[in-house]
């Protein structure tokens, strides 16, 4: 199953306003050591907690720094609301020149720590002027600073990398602002790979990936900006946060077998049944499977290399086929060894019967004539009686077996059953009626009688 790391000393966990997913059900909201102290927002209490989040509002120009009177506010909302959100709000006045404004919120954790983690956030967006205003999602190594006179998104400074951004005028990624509500995602791996999502729990393809600076801090940043130019009025901009959540665990293969038993039922000797067994990897980390074993009736009929390499979100099969070797039950492990930490070896429960399945009647009926013939040859079979009336017992036994062909092939069922009844009883050994026959093979002789009466249906 998948791991999430929960343990302090594996990772830092940061969960604020998680909902659940169906509806008039509470809030979870999880308590863990987050840098110096126990951390617990849900974004319900009407204050912006500085232990996890910076704020920066500034203003810039392109060619000049910008002088217009932009403004900015960062509140969290309503306060004591189960649905309570983070907004980020800038706007400003009309211009002669190409100035904006900028509001973003970016978290004080550091994802640079040698762990993957999964982000999940749920926001939206405003937009009074879309034309010129900018959203985006960004990892940065601490942000801006007021005095910087570049545009976060065409001229994009050192340290600071786009996951995700937009303007009206289709710069890159539907859905261009305003938007309502949207929970996307992101995975960040200990390599420095940035994967975005515009879906929960990094469902599908990703939207775009990037590869970070492994020298510098990783913080995730949320920006807007309300921009104008020459002709075009101030904007009122906004973005609420409703939802974040950010998990992590260390970077390490997670072996899932399926299925983890399996019962073949009944399977004729002489067939075989097959199962496909599939080991998946659901870590973040290569698997390597170093075995499959599995002994007895049961037989590994395909299978990867004894060493195979699994990569993260991949599945290789195997498949199990059973012969059986004689009728009853059978009982077998599958053993399947490898390198992750928490499983190193999987037991797949395997289990069927062997059964027979008679032959047709007739099928047995020459199976029968033709053990009497070659065990009269053999000597093992003789007829019982005094002088010649021996060998008159004999044939007449095998004139009795022989006659129940006809009735069979007509379907006389009853006639066919009393014939072999009465040959069966001229050699049960008891002293009446006498017995045809005497030798090693009548036991044999007799059993495979009873077996035909038995298809027969006989009484």
């Amino acid at each position: 199953m998948k791991r999430l790391c929960l343990m302090i000393c594996l990772c830092v966990l940061i969960l604020i306003g998680i909902h659940t997913a169906k509806a008039n059900t509470q809030k979870v909201v999880y308590e863990t050591e987050f840098s110096s102290g126990i951390v617990m927002d849900d974004f319900e209490d009407g204050i912006v907690d500085s232990n996890l989040w910076v704020t920066l509002g500034r203003k810039g120009g392109q060619g000049a720094f910008g002088t217009g009177g932009w403004q900015h506010s960062f509140f969290e909302y309503p306060k004591g609301s189960e649905d309570g959100y983070l907004e980020a709000r800038v706007w400003g006045p009309p211009s002669g020149n190409t100035y904006w404004g900028e509001a973003s919120v970016r978290t004080t954790y550091n994802f640079n720590d040698g762990n993957q983690w999964l982000m999940n956030f749920t926001w939206e967006t405003t937009a009074a002027n879309p034309y010129f205003d900018c959203f985006a999602v960004q990892i940065t190594d601490g942000g801006f600073p007021q005095t910087e006179n570049a545009h976060w998104l065409w001229d994009v400074p050192p340290g600071t990398v786009n996951l995700w951004f937009t303007v009206s005028t289709g710069m890159q990624d539907q859905p261009i602002a305003p938007f309502s509500k949207r929970t996307w995602s992101i995975v960040i791996d200990s390599a420095g790979i940035a994967s975005f999502y515009q879906s929960p729990n990094a469902e599908g393809i990703p939207s775009s990936q990037v590869t970070l600076d492994l020298s510098r801090e990783w913080y995730l940043r949320f920006v807007q900006v309300d921009a104008t130019s020459a002709g075009f009025p101030g904007g009122d901009n906004t973005f609420k946060l409703y939802d974040f959540s950010a998990v992590c665990g260390p970077v390490e293969p997670d072996i899932e077998v399926s299925p983890l038993s399996h019962d073949f039922g009944d399977v004729e000797l002489g067939t075989s049944r097959t199962v496909i067994i599939a080991i998946s990897n659901v870590g973040n980390g290569d698997l390597t499977v170093s075995g499959v074993d599995l002994e007895t009736d049961f037989a590994i009929t395909s299978a990867p290399d004894s060493a195979i390499v699994v990569e993260p979100n991949q599945t290789e099969n195997v498949e199990i086929a059973y012969t059986p070797s004689g009728p009853g039950y059978n009982s077998a492990v599958l053993k399947i060894t490898s390198d992750d930490p928490n499983e190193p070896v999987v037991e797949v429960l395997l289990s069927a019967v062997g059964i027979e399945i008679p032959l047709p009647p007739l099928e047995q009926i020459a199976n029968i004539l033709a053990f009497f013939d070659t065990s009269v040859g053999d000597g093992i079979l003789l007829g019982d009686g005094p002088g010649n009336s021996a060998e008159k017992r004999l044939n007449a036994l095998r004139n009795m077996i022989e006659s129940s062909v006809n009735l069979i092939e007509n379907e006389l069922y009853e006639g066919a059953c009393q014939q072999l009844l009465d040959a069966y009883r001229r050699m049960d050994g008891k002293p009446k009626p006498p017995d045809f026959v005497t030798g090693e093979a009548v036991t044999g002789l007799a059993t495979m009688i009873q077996e035909l009466m038995t298809a027969l249906g006989c009484e």
